[in-house]
């Protein structure tokens, strides 16, 4: 009889309607150990598709978990908040007592003639969650679950860094600290302050280190300022997406036209171009963006077309340019106003519709 109540309180405990309840009673429980399936996986700061998105990971990041609903896990990323990520976009792999973090072993700032670089080394293999968040001239990074246990005897003689070894060249704009750690779990934040616009950054992973790469400012000329310049021009749409149609002309064959006869303008003024799609191709939207990325391209540039009301009074109509921010929109102006920019896509459309009315 004893046996039977041991085993019923065993289940008990397991079960997964108390997991949603149990987070602030005990951390020793077992945790699900998570690895994301895709690229730019979301996670959500409530348990909805509608909910606000707290950040996305890469592919292969591991995520420690518990049980939530049929669609979510809810996440455990060692500080007071939660998060949430739907199941579709992970797989579990292991399930243990308790949490194995990254071990960092030393952070080191230094830039080459493209990027200012900031390598994270671990000792283990294992993604750990992170986020970047960008406001105006500030990056902002933070990388969640630091395994601090191993690091008690360097940590009495640094309390600031727990013993993680900084090394800097002393860059400008630059703050890198350990936040306070609940536990044995810490959060390693970096701080960015630039003085001028932030043209770019990424994340990836390189052996035991994770690598922040943030885009210096590109040096545009005043009398060639398209000269070197690294453009990626994408025609929207494509293959099994017409865009917007109208009296059977497709958007998507209108944007490829306009992208070609861009990509050989801008060539012609001096700017390296690279074309996320040349021919009537289905490409995600995640694939240009990498495509972009992977041409090191100083502007991304995406050609699509408005629908109108009235098709006939398209004269009227005017060009639309949609730019990140005010401050890069400086620098776009200042490489794009003496070229060719709005004013030549404008002239280069209405002819295109002339050619087929």
């Amino acid at each position: 009889m004893k046996k039977i109540f041991l085993l019923f309180l065993a289940l008990l405990l397991i079960s997964p309607a108390s997991f949603a309840n149990r987070w602030e009673e005990d951390d020793g429980l077992p945790y699900v150990v998570l690895k994301t399936t895709f690229d730019y996986t979301p996670l959500r700061e409530a348990p909805s598709t509608n909910a606000q998105r707290f950040t996305h990971l890469r592919k292969g990041v591991s995520i420690y978990a518990e049980e939530y609903d049929s669609n979510f896990y809810i996440l455990d990323f060692g500080t007071s908040r939660r998060f949430w990520v739907e199941k579709k976009y992970v797989t579990a792999v292991d399930k243990v007592v308790e949490k194995r973090g990254a071990k960092v072993t030393n952070v080191k700032l230094y830039e080459n003639g493209n990027n200012y670089i900031v390598k994270i080394k671990t000792k283990n293999k294992m993604q750990t969650p992170y986020k970047i968040s960008q406001s105006g001239n500030d990056l902002n990074f933070q990388m969640f679950d630091i395994d601090l246990k191993k690091n008690r005897k360097q940590r009495n003689k640094n309390k600031d860094t727990y013993g993680i070894k900084f090394k800097s060249n002393k860059a400008d704009g630059f703050n890198i600290f350990m936040m306070k750690p609940r536990v044995n779990s810490g959060v390693l934040a970096l701080n960015y302050k630039s003085k001028v616009p932030i043209f770019g950054y990424d994340v990836k992973r390189k052996d035991n280190a994770l690598i922040l790469q943030i885009r210096k400012p590109i040096d545009i000329k005043s009398k060639k300022p398209l000269k070197d310049v690294k453009i990626a021009l994408d025609a929207g749409h494509g293959g099994n997406e017409p865009g917007c149609v109208a009296r059977g002309i497709k958007e998507k064959d209108v944007n490829l036209q306009i992208t070609k006869k861009l990509d050989k303008e801008l060539r012609r003024r001096g700017a390296k171009t690279t074309m996320t799609r040349k021919k009537d191709t289905d490409v995600g939207l995640y694939k240009r963006v990498e495509m972009a990325k992977a041409a090191h391209a100083d502007f991304l540039i995406s050609v699509h077309q408005n629908s109108l009301a009235n098709p006939e009074n398209y004269e009227k109509s005017t060009a639309q340019a949609y730019i990140i921010t005010m401050k890069t929109q400086k620098l776009w102006l200042k490489a794009f106003k003496t070229a060719l920019c709005a004013q030549q896509v404008l002239k280069t459309t209405v002819y295109l519709i002339h050619l087929w009315h």
